[in-house]
């Protein structure tokens, strides 16, 4: 472990790398390379981030509210439902020289989707990335967008979000170039957006059965593949102790591969699954 290195160091009279990232680059820049060429993904695609535990000082440690580790290194992925990942950012803070700054979710998500545009692909992405205004970028360029919406994003259809509904009742606008924006309550009120999708009402068999707009279903549906990658890794953890922040990272990104593989292995075998996790038979 002392000696695990992933770049060359700069040299004392070498200006410092202006790559935050740069001592793992390499590891970065070999990861995506190696999932361009042995696979191509599945139509849906989900959008999320994902954090890595870490507490120690780090100019650019991110807090989330909600996740499982609070306080860590925030990871941008994009995946298949099953967990399968295919791309990852790691976001360097506001200082970040690629997706830093103002609109800082929305050049995520095209960073993300370098090599997956004008190919007819179902991004799904919940409501901090999701804008009219991005949905409609992508539209442009034969990628679909489906999911939740803040009330508050520039360009929204002031009718639908001043609508009251009742439970049960839903409520949703067209846009002249394709965009859906629909409200629907059930417990609650959802604000969803969708260029797939609109809001014919679908059956949904559970617990308790009820009709769902088409386009929330379809979000359920294929929006968990980050929740699946949180779920898969937690089986088999490898919290390794450092005080180096990229070895950390890189042991993170060694299991990314790991899993991969495993999920790759399940794609593509044609056999039953493997079954991976706390001892199900």
């Amino acid at each position: 472990m002392q000696a695990l290195h992933f770049n060359e160091n700069p040299g004392e009279n070498d200006p410092e790398p202006s790559d935050r990232l740069y001592k793992i680059r390499p590891l970065l820049d070999f990861f995506e390379k190696r999932m361009r060429e042995i696979d191509y993904p599945n139509r849906s695609l989900s959008l999320d981030e994902s954090m890595l535990l870490w507490r120690g000082r780090l100019l650019f440690r991110q807090y989330v509210q909600g996740k499982r580790h609070k306080f860590g290194i925030k990871i941008y992925m994009l995946t298949e439902p099953s967990g399968l990942v295919h791309r990852l950012l790691i976001y360097a803070g506001a200082g970040d020289k690629d997706v830093g700054g103002k609109g800082h979710a929305g050049k995520v998500v095209h960073s993300l989707l370098t090599d997956f545009k004008n190919k007819g692909h179902a991004i799904y992405m919940d409501n901090f990335y999701n804008s009219v205004e991005l949905s409609r970028q992508l539209l442009r360029e034969k990628t679909y967008t489906t999911g939740t919406l803040r009330s508050q994003r520039v360009n929204n259809p002031p009718d639908v979000i001043k609508q009251k509904l009742r439970k049960g009742e839903e409520f949703h606008q067209w846009s002249d170039d394709g965009v859906c924006v629909l409200k629907w309550r059930d417990r609650r009120e959802v604000l969803a957006l969708s260029t797939e999708f609109g809001a014919e009402m679908v059956e949904v068999l559970g617990k308790r059965n009820v009709r769902k707009p088409r386009a929330v279903v379809e979000y359920n549906r294929c929006m968990g593949g980050i929740d699946h990658f949180d779920q898969y890794m937690s089986y088999y953890t490898c919290e390794h102790r450092t005080l180096k922040w990229y070895k950390k990272v890189a042991i993170h990104i060694f299991q990314i591969m790991l899993l991969n593989s495993y999920l790759l292995y399940n794609k593509y075998s044609g056999e039953k699954r493997i079954c991976m996790t706390l001892g199900m038979k």
